[in-house]
Parts: structure tokens; sequence; C-alpha cells
């Protein structure tokens, strides 16, 4: 927008007329007359080679100069409620289109272009408008019933005084040039338009492309968290399979069956490693379960074998109430069995601010309608209700050396078989989970 500044104080008379093309007079005393088709033509010509709004108002304000009485030439755009500068040009000079290098119009004179673009008349200032010319003339310029803008056209003290012919050739201008603007407005639009969506697009390809790659950052750095998760108590298994050996061999007279059966214990827990890991690469794959025939009693029998050890140790008493026996269902036995193990050990933490009187964990099953449920209950302190509905979120946890995988992928394998995995019931007393497993072809 043009900066607006005070007029300056003249002595000059100051009076304004309005011209009306309709009239042979110009309300100076000056008789119009038909304006010069040729010239006309040529200027339209000259700007119709332009497109965008920088050179159209170039265009008009440079061949207007350089025709009649004028010697300064503005071209004013009606943007956003306002009058913005857009070109300028002075006799003899090319036009500036920079709207920080462009002059200042006086606040007389954007009074004035202001009150002939609302009254959609032109007018003429007889009087010094900015110190620069001794009359100005202001022609509104309307495409239809919008305005588009105003030309302020003022003659230079040193030459003659503007004539009617200046006048009508500015109005018989008006609208042609008022169209030429409004298209070049439409055309910059456009090509903006089109660059934002170019940037835009750019900016989506990029950000799919960061996406992509947090993506699969992810997916490594869960793939890497879930088999150090889940291969933690084998290899736990191991080293205290191993230790044991070395015991047994350091004795005075080694006992060989007793080394033999620990390697034996190394060697399953081995083999459990590589059923874990091919388990939780086939999860991040997303590929299907292994499909066997698994009797679910019989699961979690062999599951609380395995974590004997650690259900004794953290002095936790196991109570089962097994009644899904006699029935098998279609899943991948090393999955589900994590998924139990996982239940496990998650309540045994829960459980360890716990008296160790206070440490039971109870196991139930039931069958119904081929669905097989499975219950979990600890004695825990339970979980608070503002984390309740976070605690399957990967990498959520509430301990400070917990990984936060165990439930997250106790509940993808669980739903990988066509089942589900939640929060039965918590409190105070403790918290009991649910999964469910459907018999069906896996």
């Amino acid at each position: 927008m043009v900066p607006i500044t005070e007029a300056k104080p003249t002595s000059a008379p100051h009076r304004t007329e309005r011209l009306d093309p309709a009239v042979t007079d110009d309300g100076a005393g000056r008789a119009m007359i038909a304006p010069d088709f040729g010239l006309c033509l040529d200027i339209l010509e000259k700007i119709a080679l332009e497109t965008s709004v920088e050179r159209v108002s170039s265009a008009i304000a440079e061949n207007l100069i350089a025709l009649g009485s004028f010697t300064l030439g503005h071209v004013l755009l009606h943007r956003d409620g306002t009058l913005q500068p857009a070109a300028f040009a002075r006799r003899g000079e090319p036009a500036i289109t920079d709207a920080a290098e462009i002059p200042r119009l006086s606040a007389a004179i954007l009074r004035k272009a202001a009150e002939f673009l609302a009254t959609r008349q032109a007018g003429a200032d007889l009087g010094r408008g900015d110190g620069e010319g001794d009359m100005y003339l202001c022609q509104p310029l309307y495409k239809g019933d919008n305005a588009v803008g105003v030309l302020v056209l003022q003659e230079g003290t040193a030459r003659s005084a503007m004539t009617s012919s200046d006048f009508a050739l500015v109005h018989t201008l008006a609208p042609h040039l008022a169209s030429a603007l409004a298209a070049a407005m439409d055309f910059d639009e456009l090509v903006e338009g089109n660059s934002r969506r170019r940037e835009s697009e750019e900016q989506l390809q990029s950000a799919r492309a960061a996406l992509t790659r947090a993506s699969q950052r992810s997916v490594m750095e869960g793939l890497a968290a879930s088999i150090a998760h889940e291969t933690n108590q084998p290899l736990l298994g191991i080293a205290s399979s191993a230790a044991a050996s070395l015991r047994w061999l350091r004795r005075p007279t080694p006992n060989i069956e007793e080394v033999v059966a620990n390697i034996e214990d190394i060697k399953a827990a081995a083999a459990r490693m590589e059923e874990i890991i091919r388990a939780v690469r086939a999860l991040a794959k997303q590929v299907p379960p292994i499909s066997g025939r698994i009797d679910i009693d019989d699961l979690i029998s062999e599951v609380l074998r395995l974590t004997g050890p650690e259900l004794a140790l953290a002095g936790v008493l196991v109570t089962k109430h097994l009644a899904a026996s006699g029935r098998t269902f279609a899943g991948d036995r090393t999955q589900l069995q994590q998924l139990v193990v996982n239940l496990i050990y998650n309540a045994i933490h829960a459980m360890a601010s716990r008296p160790e009187d206070r440490r039971r964990l109870e196991i139930t099953s039931w069958i119904v309608d081929d669905v097989a449920y499975v219950t979990i209950r600890d004695t825990g302190s339970g979980i608070p209700d503002e984390i309740a509905d976070r605690i399957f979120e990967p990498f959520f946890t509430t301990r400070p050396e917990g990984m936060g995988i165990g439930l997250s992928i106790s509940r993808t394998v669980a739903e990988q078989h066509g089942g589900s995995l939640a929060i039965r019931q918590t409190g105070p007393e403790g918290t009991e989970f649910l999964f469910t497993i459907p018999d069906g072809p896996r």
C-alpha cells in the first residue's frame, strides 16, 4: 500500500472537476473532442503483448506518459480494500514497478483517487497536488462491477496544460486497460497457485519420504527392541545352565550327567531363541503365523514349567484353573507361548513391591462357542486409570528398566490369531488380563 503523507500547503487555487464523457465540455471550460483511435489501438497492442501484472502496469504507465500532456503516471491497483502502487513512470524514463522505489503520492491525491474510484467517475484536480504537477487526472478502472484500480496522470510545470484529447484518450482506454489488468491479476494468481501447488507437492513428497524413513527406522528400532526383550529369558537360562555346568565340572569328581543335562538345556534355550527371533521377525513383517493345532491348557502348562524358576525366585504362588483341555486351536505355538510368557513376567514385575506372602498369580482358561478364553490375574498394585489406555502402546512403560514392548507384542500376537487382549479389570488389589483365541484356519 502506498504510504500516505500529508499534502504540502499551497496558495494555488484548488478545485476539483468531475469529467462526464457524455458532454462536450470537460468541466474546466475546454471542449471535449474525439480521441485518436489510432493512438488507442497502438497502446492496446503494446499492452496486449504482456501477461503479468508487473509488465502490464509498466506498459500502461510508460505508454500513457509517452502521449499527450502527461509527465508523471501512477498505476494503483485495488487490493484488499486499499489502493496499492503497481507502477510509476516519468516521461523519458523506464517505468518503476518496485513498490519500495515508487515515489509517494500525497495524502490529498490518494483521497481523491479513492473518492473517484468509489463514485466511478473520472476527475481532474486543478491546483498543485504534490509539488510536481500543476494538474492531475484520476481515472477509475472497472471491469464490469469490479474495481480494478485507478490511473493518476499528472502534467508537468514545463508543459502545456492537459487537453480534452488527453481526457478523451484516457477515458476511451480505461475499460480496456481495466480488462488487461484484471486478466493479468488472474494470470498472476494462476501462476502463484501453480507455484504453491508445486511447492505443496514437493513438500508432500519430502514429507512422505521423511515419513517412510521414520517408519523404517521405527520398525528397525521396534524389531531390535522386541528381539532384545523376547530373548532375554532364554539368554538368562543359557547363562545359568553354563554356570551350573562349570560348577559340576570343577568338582573334585566332575558330574558328567549333570553337565550333559545342562548342555541339553542350553541347546533347548538356543533353539527357543531361534524360534523367538523368527516369530518376532514374522510379526514385524506382518507374516501370517505358522499354523498348527494347539491345546491351550498344554501350552499354558509348558510356559509355567519354563518360567517356574523365575516365579519361584520371585516368591509368586501360582494357581491354575484350566478348563480348555481336550480341544485344539489353530495357531503359532511359539507366538502364543510368548504371549503367555510376557503376561506372566508382567505380573511378576507388578507384584515386586508386594510382601512375598501376597504375591499370587491365578491363571484360568475356558472355552465358549469355539473361542478359548484365558485370564491371568496378579495381586499387584493395579494400573492407574490415567495410563490404562496406553499400556499397549509400543515403548510405553512405567518401569525405569522396562522397554515397553511385552504387552504391545502380546496384543499383536492375539490380534494376528483373530483374537484380542485387554485389561479385564484392575484395582488396588491387582490386574486381570484376558486374551481370546478363536478356532479357525490360519
